[in-house]
């Protein structure tokens, strides 16, 4: 006969339940570490203050910056040809012409054509400056506008490039050198003025004479 198999006795199984706790977070309790902290964003926090501070004066100056550079772009541009054709100055109306002009273009290029002006042949303002400001017209002004005489200090903005122009070398200040300037302009002016009186009294006295015999 065939042996029959038994079947095994089932088993078991056995259920483990698995429980699961969340621990309470734990904290950093030490007060120098928090401390430290503290001051790190403190100290951050005024740096932030003056980097904006800063931040906001450099803006301030570029706007100037870029006013600046936009007048200067809207100056008409004069070249040093078209400036010595202005001198010399044969009118009052034309001095004062020039005085806004240089308040108005680039006043560096008239003081630099000044200069050359007054330094031809090494003679300076003592004898140059007719050149600058013809003699009819010299003789209406002296500096401060005394005697009955126009300032040429009230016209500022000429007057400040003329000084600038005015060689620094030997004694005396620009202005002194200038104040003598226009008294010997305004003494070959007498002088000649004196000559051609005595001339032209000459040639009336000749004709006379030429008349009567």
């Amino acid at each position: 006969m065939p042996k029959v198999r038994r079947s095994r006795k089932p088993q078991l199984i056995k259920e483990e339940i698995f429980e699961v706790t969340l621990e309470e977070p734990t904290y950093i309790t030490d007060d120098g570490a928090h401390w430290s902290l503290v001051h790190s964003l403190d100290s951050l926090d005024k740096r932030m203050t003056i980097m904006s501070e800063q931040f906001h004066s450099l803006m301030e100056d570029f706007a100037k910056q870029k006013v600046l550079i936009r007048q200067i772009l809207q100056k008409p541009v004069v070249t040093d040809t078209d400036l010595e054709n202005k001198f010399p100055i044969t009118s009052k109306k034309a001095l004062i012409q020039i005085n806004n002009d240089i308040e108005q273009q680039d006043r560096n290029c008239y003081i630099e054509v000044i200069s050359q002006i007054l330094q031809k042949k090494g003679k300076g303002v003592r004898k140059n400056l007719k050149y600058i400001i013809a003699d009819h017209v010299t003789t209406q002004y002296n500096i401060e506008g005394v005697s009955g005489k126009e300032s040429l200090k009230s016209l500022e903005h000429f007057y400040s490039a003329l000084i600038e122009s005015i060689e620094t070398e030997g004694a005396g200040s620009p202005e002194e050198k200038l104040r003598y300037a226009i008294l010997l302009q305004k003494s070959r002016v007498k002088k000649l003025n004196s000559v051609n009186k005595q001339k032209a009294r000459e040639i009336i006295e000749d004709w006379r004479a030429k008349r009567e015999s």
